[in-house]
């Protein structure tokens, strides 16, 4: 994303440079001349080459930065496409020390941190009025300070062989699937 942009994104970037570094932007979806200033006085002071741009590369970039050089940098991704676009796969060869790992589609831990998510969602953040930032991070910290006072585990209402033995069957009814 980058200065002319228009979108629900550039509301996202808009809300976190508010959020993140106090900025006081409107937050109108539009990528002009004063959220084009904050996006690149941020990456100024992160040390990153101050363009304007906003997307998966600049975070990357940054990690790269923070991360001692020394170690590897592995990071669990969901199966988006803007992961796997040819920027970033171009990044990612010139820096094989970076390892991703997708996640399934589907995959039942990662759909349990989302259902949690929407749990913050729907009781909180629609049901409030949140007149600044600091009001919704008050906010948020507040529920999940609650939530985490009654933690409740996840249990599994399948055991690995019952899953295991649906799967076996599900792969008897598709073809070609001992491929």
């Amino acid at each position: 994303m980058a200065k002319g942009m228009v979108g629900s994104k550039v509301k996202q970037i808009q809300c976190l440079l508010n959020f993140n570094y106090d900025y006081t932007l409107t937050v109108d979806g539009n990528f002009g001349e004063s959220t084009d200033v904050a996006v690149r006085a941020v990456q100024s002071c992160s040390g990153l080459k101050p363009d304007g741009q906003v997307g998966p590369q600049t975070f990357l970039i940054k990690l790269d930065k923070e991360v001692p050089a020394g170690l590897g940098v592995h990071l669990v991704l969901d199966n988006y496409a803007t992961h796997k676009t040819p920027a970033i796969k171009t990044w990612l060869l010139a820096h094989p020390r970076f390892h991703l790992h997708f996640t399934p589609t589907g995959s039942s831990w990662l759909n349990l941190v989302e259902r949690w998510f929407a749990e913050l969602t729907n009781k909180q953040i629609r049901r409030g009025v949140h007149r600044s930032v600091q009001a919704l991070e008050k906010d948020i910290r507040t529920w999940i300070a609650a939530w985490n006072t009654g933690p409740r585990p996840y249990i599994w209402t399948k055991t690995a062989d019952e899953i295991l033995e649906r799967l076996a069957s599900y792969l008897n009814r598709i073809p070609d699937s001992e491929d």
